[in-house]
């Protein structure tokens, strides 16, 4: 399908915007002077560590729980993601932007973590309350260890990533990325060395991501200063983070929901399976990733021209975006009895599930530019209300099929879901955004003191 040309004006477009009209191989090229291949090049080296050590660790994991305390650890650990970008507040987002726009490193380090220590309380005790009532039998300790280790180490290592990238110092957030993936196949390899017990792991857990978080907040301050933080920045980030929190939240339940309503409508083995599944997915998007966030900041100076212009730009990434999608889909369909075997004795369904969600790769990588376009032109909101949506759908599917069909119920619920998103982020997000009216002008960069 041949895209529309835009009648719109180019005057006042940025250059780098102004490349929509030439064949996408020539736009993708374009991309190449800036530093793009390279800083890929770099987060695609950190993620692919990460996500490769982890997965390495997930298949000792598997092992060493069996399935029943892997779907347990699952579904606790989907409970947490879900609380955490309210911790956050769209920490990563915020901060790339504001130092892009030159606030100084230690205002948006000391303005982040003061948000994070008066958000942290609450979110344990809202985490311990939900996981009594949804995760009977499960012990709050392991609960609590999860939840810090989510909550407050993940959060951390997640402003030094922001930090990094918004000075456009892509290593640093590529070294963190690593260092998180081999901690975390070092504490896999501890408890098969251990007790191979589930709340053995859930400590470890907890011990490894604080402990990566910490230190990477100790080299922020380190290099830029002691942190510095008021009342007014802090305020104002609580009032733009909520909407990047509740995006966050819909995109994390989308991706993790599926699992904790697997393991409490269905079976903790059906969860098991599932969770493996879904953890070979994440594999396959990390070149993908890495992409989008060497180019994350290009959306937002695309936007200061409005959403026409970040659309564009997303259009000139979408056709290396499908390929990749259709090429990951087709690689983990033919590579799944392998995949199954290695995850072990009790995970042999894998090889079905595997088949059955590997579409998801695709419809993924190809919604990401897209609703960055709506980020970047500053209607944030407008792609919360879309992500909340498909987060309903799916949801909706989850409960209705989940308890007859298993981990069939959860694929079609999540196919299904983020389909329409796709659906919603390509086609009809610019009338939504003239209907609606949602999000208005873009924000503006916290310079408060």
């Amino acid at each position: 399908m041949s895209l529309p040309r835009s009648t719109a004006s180019t005057a006042g477009v940025p250059p780098h915007v102004r490349t929509a009209a030439r064949p996408w191989s020539e736009r993708l090229l374009h991309l190449v002077p800036d530093g793009v291949a390279r800083d890929t090049s770099l987060l695609f080296a950190g993620f692919s560590t990460r996500v490769l050590a982890q997965a390495f660790g997930f298949v000792l994991l598997a092992r060493a729980l069996g399935p029943a305390d892997l779907g347990r650890f699952s579904a606790v650990l989907a409970v947490t993601v879900l609380l955490s970008p309210f911790v956050e507040l769209g920490a990563y987002n915020l901060a790339v932007r504001d130092v892009t726009a030159g606030v100084e490193e230690r205002r948006v380090i000391g303005n982040t973590l003061a948000l994070t220590a008066c958000a942290l309380p609450p979110a344990l005790f809202v985490l311990l309350a939900v996981g009594r009532v949804a995760l009977p039998g499960t012990p709050w300790t392991a609960v609590a260890a999860v939840g810090v280790g989510n909550l407050l180490g993940a959060r951390l290592t997640s402003l030094f990533r922001g930090i990094f990238v918004g000075r456009g110092e892509v290593l640093g957030a590529a070294l963190i990325e690593a260092v998180t993936g081999v901690v975390y196949l070092a504490g896999a390899l501890v408890l098969g060395a251990t007790s191979k017990a589930f709340s053995t792991w859930t400590w470890i857990y907890c011990a490894q991501y604080v402990a990566v978080g910490v230190g990477g907040v100790a080299v922020l301050l380190g290099r830029f200063g002691v942190a510095r933080w008021s009342g007014g920045a802090v305020r104002a980030r609580v009032a733009e983070g909520v909407h990047f929190g509740i995006g966050a939240v819909a995109q994390s339940a989308n991706a993790e929901l599926d699992k904790a309503l697997l393991a409490r409508l269905a079976a903790l083995e059906s969860a098991g399976v599932y969770a493996a599944s879904t953890r070979a997915l994440a594999v396959a998007i990390a070149p993908a990733m890495a992409f989008f966030g060497a180019i994350y900041r290009r959306f937002f100076r695309a936007g200061a021209a409005g959403l026409p212009a970040s659309r564009r730009f997303a259009f000139q990434v979408a056709p290396a975006a499908l390929a990749y999608g259709l090429l990951a889909w087709a690689t983990i369909a033919l590579a799944a009895p392998v995949l199954a075997h290695l995850f072990g004795k009790g995970f042999a369904e894998t090889a079905s599930t595997l088949r059955w969600i590997a579409p998801l790769v695709a419809i993924e990588v190809l919604t990401y530019p897209f609703l960055d376009a709506l980020t970047g032109a500053g209607l944030q909101p407008l792609r919360t209300a879309a992500q909340v949506c498909a987060l309903g759908v799916g949801v909706v599917l989850n409960v209705l099929l989940d308890p007859r069909l298993g981990w069939r119920g959860a694929a079609i619920a999540s196919l299904v879901s983020q389909g329409a998103l796709l659906t919603f982020a390509v086609v009809a997000a610019p009338w939504a955004a003239r209907v609606t009216r949602i999000g208005g002008a873009r924000g503006k960069e916290v310079t408060a003191p």
